[in-house]
């Protein structure tokens, strides 16, 4: 799926309908507001943007393992998460298809969308690299405000995010790390004397990304002061849970008025 498409949603029992194209609006029931999106699907990945004023932020969201981005499309245009598409631009970037270990170079071995190699450390720190090009390149269209960017990812992608506002220097609005866990591809997680204000979000009956173990491989990131951790007793290993993406939403409203209050004066 790439390209300008055009097809209609329902999402939500009616809650929402969807017109989709290169330019899509979009009508609450509950408050009769519309707001209109310009969506780009390509190779690369989704971009939504606000067409109607230019935006404030932008989001750069990692997806999981083995995942397409088309996946998120729900995600994001959910009621929960909408609002923030009036300021927010989001980027969901789609990871390269690689295989792991010993089987990377054989040919004949499936791949799947990863951010990295599991056995190659090398692959996550590349990949880093390519995250903080994109928080660059994002901030160049904020007035080269790097706290006008969000990083934010899901399982896999979560580990990414950890850990690149673990070792990038640029100053980030905040992260949002969903089903958080440290790969094994690291000992440790580098030392910061700093980190982005982050949101942690696991869900309590997440079989893949269990809890317990997370709370025992990073038990001191989440003693860390600028870090919020909510554990959903309901939720699983995805993000079809309607409360976390309240969450999500409204943290992300509360970091950026933050930005606009510390902005200087000119």
């Amino acid at each position: 799926m790439k390209g300008i498409f055009t097809k209609d949603f329902l999402f939500n029992q009616t809650e929402f309908f969807l017109h989709l194209s290169n330019k899509m609006e979009f009508y609450s029931t509950e408050n009769c507001q519309k707001q209109s999106l310009s969506v780009q699907l390509t190779d690369k990945g989704i971009t939504l943007l606000p067409t109607k004023k230019p935006h404030k932020y932008c989001l750069i969201f990692l997806h999981g393992f083995g995942m397409p981005v088309s996946k998120f499309l729900n995600v994001f245009l959910s009621p929960e998460m909408l609002g923030l598409l009036s300021d927010f631009k989001i980027y969901i970037p789609q990871a390269p298809k690689r295989a792991h270990g010993q089987q990377s170079q054989d040919n004949s071995v499936p791949r799947y969308y990863s951010w990295y190699d599991m056995d190659d450390r090398s692959t996550l720190e590349e990949t880093v690299k390519n995250v903080q090009e994109m928080i660059i390149q994002e901030s160049k269209l904020l007035d080269n405000m790097t706290s006008r960017v969000f990083l934010g990812g899901f399982s896999q992608g979560s580990f990414v995010t950890l850990y690149a506002s673990h070792v990038l220097k640029e100053k980030i609005g905040g992260a949002v790390i969903i089903s958080a866990f440290k790969s094994k591809i690291i000992d440790e997680l580098p030392e910061k004397d700093e980190l982005p204000p982050t949101l942690v979000i696991h869900g309590r009956k997440d079989n893949v990304k269990k809890i317990d173990e997370a709370e025992i491989d990073l038990k001191h990131f989440f003693q860390r002061p600028n870090v919020r951790k909510i554990i959903i007793d309901d939720m699983n290993h995805d993000l079809n849970h309607r409360h976390s993406r309240t969450i999500i939403s409204e943290f992300l409203c509360e970091k950026t008025a933050s930005v606009v209050k510390a902005r200087p004066r000119l």
